[in-house]
């Protein structure tokens, strides 16, 4: 996304004018995106497209950036705790962003390539600040993950000893509260675990 935003910004600086900003930007995108209809550019395009059209006609092109973040918005929603719903989050950030910028030109008489520079620079700023945090919560992820198969590795580990553990804990009353506090714990310990990588990841 931030490749979009200066591609924008090396069009203006290239003397094209507002206008024909997000034709020259569509079809950037239209030639990234040949080779896959489900990649970034072939889903930008579309949006690209309709700001083109809008500014051909001397419209703004803010309006389709707002119509378009609602949309990804509402995917968002739809999609939620799965990896399409951040891809659609980050599609509703970038065209919100967007339309800001662009809002903002067009009030204030700014110098769109400067603005969209800032932007972009920000842009980069939190994808950086993403990664970071994602390789920072591995870790502790692959650590509930190991904490979840331990039981089942200590019946295994007994097994291997000569022992039986299962039949221990079926056999009697003990055996069977053993059994059902333990499967208790484990599972309270899964979810309080994944409860604090998430809060601690921010998701």
């Amino acid at each position: 996304m931030p490749l979009l935003i200066h591609q924008l910004t090396g069009l203006l600086a290239a003397g094209r004018a507002p206008h024909q900003l997000w034709a020259d930007a569509a079809t950037l995108q239209a030639a990234a995106g040949k080779e896959s209809a489900g990649s970034l550019p072939a889903r930008l395009l579309p949006v690209l497209e309709a700001a083109a059209q809008s500014a051909s006609l001397g419209i703004s092109p803010v309006p389709v950036f707002r119509a378009a973040a609602q949309e990804q918005t509402g995917t968002a929603r739809k999609t939620r705790r799965s990896g399409r719903s951040r891809d659609a989050a980050s599609l509703a950030g970038l065209w919100t962003g967007l339309a800001a910028c662009v809002s903002v030109t067009e009030r204030s008489g700014a110098p769109l390539a400067g603005v969209l520079g800032r932007y972009a620079a920000q842009l980069e700023s939190g994808l950086d600040s993403q990664a970071a945090r994602e390789t920072a919560m591995a870790g502790p992820q692959a650590t509930v993950r190991l904490l979840t198969w331990l039981p089942v590795g200590g019946l295994g580990l007994g097994y291997l000893l000569g022992a039986d553990p299962v039949g221990v804990l079926l056999g009697s009353p003990l055996g069977w509260l053993a059994g059902t506090a333990g499967v208790a714990l484990s599972l309270a310990g899964r979810f309080w675990s994944r409860a604090l990588v998430r809060q601690a990841a921010g998701i």
